[in-house]
């Protein structure tokens, strides 16, 4: 007889068409996901704009099919260059032979009762166009925007909290089920606040329902095949950048952009028959008839026949030996819960330097989003496209890589590129005019393509370092935490345009986003690198984990629960 932990049951499974197929539909949330996170690029996208010309009721931004009499009444309520005013009705004013009034820029007043008109080359119809996020009021969509990213924070920690509670599928699940009308109907309100409690809730869901389907995809595969979902499903989060682009170019409008991403997720409901639950999860709960009826589906499925009895009431008794050890001492533990990652000084420390690289590395990836189209350096299709596809080589070096020199050395190598591009953009951007900006957003691009490696190897080393009693509302934290960075990079971006200076305001974010790779360079150089190592499942071997070889050895052999899946009788 011979006993093996769930890690190496795992590994006799094998990896394949079990978990191909799992992982491509848990991957497809990915895509709705990096749809939804990027969709303030062009949701609230600003366009140029001015007042509505008083009495003329078909009034477009677009003044040259303007009749003569419809010119006059345009110079004569409309000033040159102010996208934001109009002269005042109620002064009476001579004109000059231009038909501009004289003296008419002390005679000003706000667009707010006559509403504004819209260059609708880019996109015909957004939340900036429909509640008028422009003039004293355009500080609003950067509210909209940080509000996405609140609702990200809020829903990391406390969904991750019910997946760790009632398991990772129903949380899915729930998440999907708020998702869908919630995603829909964001567009079609009628009233600004309504739209910003949407945002908050799309922000919640959306990034509950991304981290459940990660840490499945996590939790169905042996440590060394650990990099596949955790690389993998970033690869799908960029195709999502890509739908809503393409969804942009062809329709240029919100109310069917919105049912372009969100609709097709009415199809995640079919995951409750199609997906299973998390093995791990099932095993810390004591469901060990479904643990062992997962790993007979896995078995079966990638066409490995388990030496020994292979019925699921064996193994299911067999999982239950467990609770009992060699010299028949119960060993059933306490629940972990997240805080029981700070009652140690080591594990508080690593713990908090996790949270301040995902901090970081979400400042810098949507720093890098928002930052090229507010540069003005091309087409916004061509830069978002462009920033999407360095993205794809990104995922795939890190991916090549993981597994030979380890997480912690990519991460650190992505973090020094972020920084060096960062100074190499801030140093173009003082030096550059406005007609060479395409060689700031040519390095920015870089920096990109490092925030975008930083992204994959975050979800995967950053994971791995938390137990699995505590993974799911560890990463739910962790990307709480990720969203501080995510709802600060749009103040960052605004704050940059109100610099006087063009030069300097284009320099600004690169400044904030080096200083800021700089310093979570420094604080990861404290975590312990987790390749080729064991899964953890406990906050006692986590603490343990990264300590000199001998006293892990102990650990394993005193501490570590031994998870029995199989035994060969002799019959």
């Amino acid at each position: 007889m011979r006993d093996l932990e769930l890690d190496e049951a795992l590994r006799i499974v094998g990896f394949g068409a079990f978990q191909v197929q799992k992982f491509f539909l848990l991957f497809f949330v990915g895509i709705f996901h990096g749809a939804r996170m990027t969709s303030s690029i062009y949701f609230l996208l600003g366009a140029k704009h001015r007042c509505r010309v008083p009495g003329l009721t078909n009034d477009t931004y677009d003044t040259s099919s303007y009749s003569y009499e419809e010119q006059v009444l345009y110079n004569r309520s409309i000033p040159p260059s102010d996208s934001c005013h109009i002269y005042s009705l109620h002064h009476n004013f001579t004109y000059d032979e231009y038909n501009q009034p004289e003296n008419g820029s002390q005679f000003l007043q706000g667009c707010q009762y006559q509403h504004w008109v819209y260059q609708d080359d880019i996109v015909t119809n957004n939340a900036v166009m429909q509640f008028h996020f422009v003039c004293d009021d355009s500080e609003l969509k950067t509210h909209a925007t940080m509000l996405l990213y609140m609702g990200a924070l809020f829903g990391g920690t406390f969904m991750g909290i019910v997946s760790d509670r009632f398991g990772r599928l129903k949380c899915l699940l729930l998440c999907v089920f708020i998702f869908l009308p919630c995603g829909i109907g964001l567009a079609w309100v009628k009233h600004f606040a309504t739209f910003y409690v949407l945002q908050f809730i799309m922000g919640a869901v959306s990034t509950g329902m991304f981290t459940a389907a990660l840490v499945i995809g996590l939790e169905l595969v042996e440590p060394s095949k650990r990099k596949v979902p955790g690389l993998f499903i970033m690869l799908f989060f960029t195709v999502g950048e890509f739908l809503l682009t393409a969804s942009f170019y062809g329709l240029k409008d919100w109310l069917w952009v919105s049912l372009v991403i969100t609709a097709p997720t009415a199809f995640f409901f079919t995951y409750y028959w199609l997906v299973p639950e998390s093995p791990r999860w099932l095993m810390l709960h004591k469901k060990y008839d479904q643990v062992a009826a997962v790993l007979q589906s896995m078995a079966v499925k990638n066409g490995v026949e388990l030496p020994g009895r292979q019925q699921n009431e064996d193994l299911e008794r067999l999982l239950q030996s467990q609770e009992v050890d060699g010299a028949g001492e119960n060993r059933a533990r306490k629940k972990d819960t997240f805080l029981d990652l700070f009652r140690s000084c080591v594990l508080a420390c690593r713990t908090l330097a996790i949270c301040f690289n995902w901090i970081v590395v979400n400042l810098i990836f949507y720093g890098f989003i928002l930052n090229a189209v507010y540069l003005k350096a091309g087409n916004e299709y061509v830069n978002s496209s462009i920033g999407a596809a360095v993205e794809v080589p990104a995922h795939l070096t890190t991916l090549a890589l993981v597994d030979k020199v380890g997480r912690k050395p990519v991460h650190i190598g992505m973090l020094v590129l972020a920084v060096l591009a960062s100074a190499a953009a801030m140093g173009a951007a003082l030096g550059c005019d406005s007609e060479h900006l395409y060689v700031v957003a040519i390095l920015a691009m870089i920096g990109k393509y490092a925030a975008a490696g930083l992204m994959g190897t975050s979800f995967l080393w950053m994971t791995e370092l938390f137990p699995t009693s505590v993974r799911a509302t560890g990463l739910g934290v962790g990307s709480s935490f990720a969203r501080i960075g995510a709802l600060i990079s749009p103040y960052i971006v605004h704050a940059s345009l109100t610099i006087s200076d063009p030069k300097v305001g284009h320099a600004m974010p690169f400044i904030v986003f080096g200083l800021a790779s700089l310093l979570a360079l420094l604080f990861n150089l404290i975590l312990p690198e987790t390749h080729g190592r064991p899964v953890l499942e406990t906050v006692e071997q986590a603490r343990n984990f990264g300590r000199e070889p001998e006293n892990q050895a102990l650990l394993n052999e005193r501490d570590q629960d031994r998870v029995q899946v199989y035994h060969s009788f002799d019959e």
